[in-house]
């Protein structure tokens, strides 16, 4: 009995977390988009590909201008932790996004060696 009722406790607490967080974020979108003009969350241009070969064509340039590492650097953006935060779209960064990094794959590695 003693088990079940932490369980839902717990279940109770964390749904109660995550309604207070699920909250405030949508608090915190609302007033990015009443300003005027409207803050910009910038998750990357997604016109900016990557045309060094067909294995990279949808792969975005990591572009450190905007973006932090996260737990991997690389030339390319995996995906995007956390946009980049914009006074408003093309204007001044507030604040620096987060993304993971990743490499090109190397295609010459594709072959099998041949010896000389």
């Amino acid at each position: 009995k003693v088990r079940k009722k932490l369980k839902t406790i717990r279940k109770k607490e964390t749904f109660d977390d995550l309604s207070e967080y699920i909250t405030s974020c949508v608090r915190i979108c609302w007033k990015l988009c009443t300003t005027d003009p409207p803050m910009y969350l910038d998750f990357g241009d997604s016109k900016e590909y990557a045309q060094s070969s067909s294995k990279t064509a949808t792969k975005m340039h990591f572009d450190k201008a905007k973006f932090m590492t996260y737990t991997k650097k690389g030339d390319y953006i995996d995906y995007v932790v956390w946009p980049a935060v914009c006074l408003y779209k093309d204007g001044p960064m507030m604040k620096k996004g987060v993304a993971q990094g990743i490499q090109e794959d190397n295609e010459s590695n594709d072959e099998p060696d041949t010896p000389a």
